[in-house]
């Protein structure tokens, strides 16, 4: 899909959208069509940003993906917590969706390597939720919105060490045991089966949190211009004063 996609640089319009339809149909992704035109057209403006060899824009992906350094704040490791999260996610999810290939009648090695992600991901999960509320303060509602999806995901992170377990004791017939058990009803789609649901939550927990730390980042943003604001007007209302001033002594 991304070396197909690199046909669409030259194609704008009705012809770029109906490149992108088809490409989509091609390739069966599971991406709505408006998001690949989006994609397409993103990608379009980074090759145009750096064919002008300017200066690497703020809030970019590479300075992102930075390890932070020691004298780094909590909101930037967070960001970089949470940007980490998000592509293992996407990892793990792609591996999952659209590689049938990892699914075997037994326990696979493949199948091991997803838990090993699955495993990373909760890792990074922990060290952004164990930093998260103390730089995002949240209301009442908020925090009960997260708490209820930081349970299930937790309930699941829980039940996979033991779907792990169970797998890795008996590679032959662990597959047909979560069968058995109601977690799965075929047995070389079992993990698949398993982690679909996990994927939904995990997604939505996601999507909570990066609304959360967007409202918050806007908010800081309109304060900080608000403080500006009211500097300036300070500034000017002292200058007025002292203008005054001067000319009443010159009177």
């Amino acid at each position: 899909v991304q070396q197909g996609a690199a046909q669409a640089a030259g194609k704008a319009g009705p012809d770029l959208q109906q490149f992108l339809l088809q490409i989509a149909h091609a390739a069966r992704v599971l991406f709505f069509q408006p998001l690949l035109l989006h994609a397409a057209q993103v990608a379009q403006y980074v090759r145009s940003v750096g064919a002008v060899g300017s200066v690497e824009p703020a809030d970019s992906m590479q300075q992102a993906m930075q390890y932070p350094s020691d004298s780094a704040s909590d909101a930037e490791r967070v960001e970089w917590l949470h940007l980490n999260l998000l592509i293992q996610f996407q990892s793990l999810y792609r591996d999952v969706l659209c590689n049938a290939a990892v699914f075997e009648l037994h326990y696979s090695n493949a199948e091991a390597g997803l838990f090993q992600a699955f495993s990373r991901l909760e890792e990074i999960y922990t060290h952004l939720i164990g930093r998260f509320p103390a730089s995002c303060p949240l209301s009442e509602q908020e925090q009960g919105v997260l708490t209820q999806l930081c349970q299930k995901v937790v309930k699941y992170f829980q039940d996979g060490k033991q779907i792990k377990a169970v797998l890795e004791q008996n590679p032959s017939q662990g597959k047909a045991i979560l069968v058995a058990n109601g977690l799965a009803s075929n047995q070389q789609f079992a993990v698949r089966e398993w982690i679909m649901p996990f994927m939904s939550c995990f997604a939505d927990l996601l999507k909570v949190l990066w609304t959360l730390w967007t409202q918050l980042k806007r908010k800081k943003q309109s304060m900080a211009a608000s403080r500006r604001g009211i500097e300036q007007l300070t500034r000017l209302v002292a200058r007025c004063a002292l203008d005054q001033q001067q000319q009443q002594q010159q009177q």
